[in-house]
């Protein structure tokens, strides 16, 4: 299993929950967002009911990178794909943590209106050991995740972050990151809400 495939899992397991009700095939080549300068796009998968899109920085691959961002659509509006998309990721990082985990999660408002949650984990003794051959991985990871309603259906957008020797808890609170995301996060709602 490849590290990336995180997002893909929480397709899966949302497709188990039987959430989605596909009603029109999706592109291949349908837009995702305005891919920021020096980012690349190395996986994209579509089919009825939902599509993810992965991007990580110029000259890194989905074995070997710094950062990944995903971003994942369904047609389907449910508060419950949204928690899914937010709890599955989430879970899967702090249950490999060997030490506490820093979480936390909040609305993410505008003009006074509810546009989704933020949530985001950073543990700094992540166990690496069932880590695919090939894949580079590191024991400082940080995940920050959005999903709520927008348009017909439900965006998520993950940016993960992991390091060899940088402390996650320290990446947590780095404005320049939380504001990198949260600038993804408007562009995201603003390319989906057609």
């Amino acid at each position: 299993m490849r590290c990336s495939q995180i997002p893909a899992l929480v397709l899966i397991a949302v497709l188990l929950q039987g959430l989605l009700v596909p009603s029109v095939t999706w592109s291949a080549e349908q837009k995702s967002i305005t891919v920021p300068d020096g980012w690349v796009e190395t996986f994209r998968q579509a089919n009825e009911g939902m599509s993810m899109v992965e991007y990580v920085p110029d000259g890194q691959n989905f074995k070997n990178w710094s950062e990944m961002m995903t971003v994942v659509r369904t047609r389907a509006r449910n508060s419950k794909i949204v928690r899914s998309l937010l709890q599955i990721p989430i879970a899967a990082i702090a249950k490999r943590c060997r030490a506490d985990p820093l979480v936390r999660s909040r609305y993410r408002d505008q003009q006074d209106r509810q546009q989704g949650i933020i949530a985001e984990v950073a543990c700094d003794d992540v166990d690496t050991s069932n880590t695919p051959p090939g894949v580079v991985a590191f024991r400082k990871e940080l995940l920050r995740v959005y999903a709520g309603e927008v348009g017909s259906g439900v965006l998520s957008l993950q940016l993960a972050w992991h390091d060899a020797e940088l402390s996650a808890r320290s990446k947590f609170g780095d404005t320049t990151h939380q504001a990198f995301f949260e600038a993804r996060i408007l562009d995201a709602r603003k390319q989906f809400a057609r």
